[in-house]
């Protein structure tokens, strides 16, 4: 996987507009390298910003993480 194309997931994933296997095909998968980083933070995004409800992945500021990570990615 390239940077750009997780980047552009994360920024899509964190406005509600991903497809629904793109982010947890990625968390699932190990990577390499910056990518594999940014997996792993990610997939700790629920324990560190608790969802509010049963049908979020993670609260407001989880989401201004993955947004985070996306930048950092470019």
């Amino acid at each position: 996987m390239k940077n750009e194309y997780v980047a552009d997931m994360l920024f899509r994933f964190a406005e509600g507009k991903s497809k629904a296997w793109e982010f947890d095909d990625f968390i699932s998968s190990r990577q390499s390298g910056k990518l594999e980083q940014a997996r792993l933070e990610l997939a700790s995004l629920p324990e560190r910003y608790p969802p509010e409800s049963e049908t979020e992945y993670c609260n407001v500021a989880g989401l201004v993480r993955v947004r985070e990570i996306a930048e950092e990615l470019r």
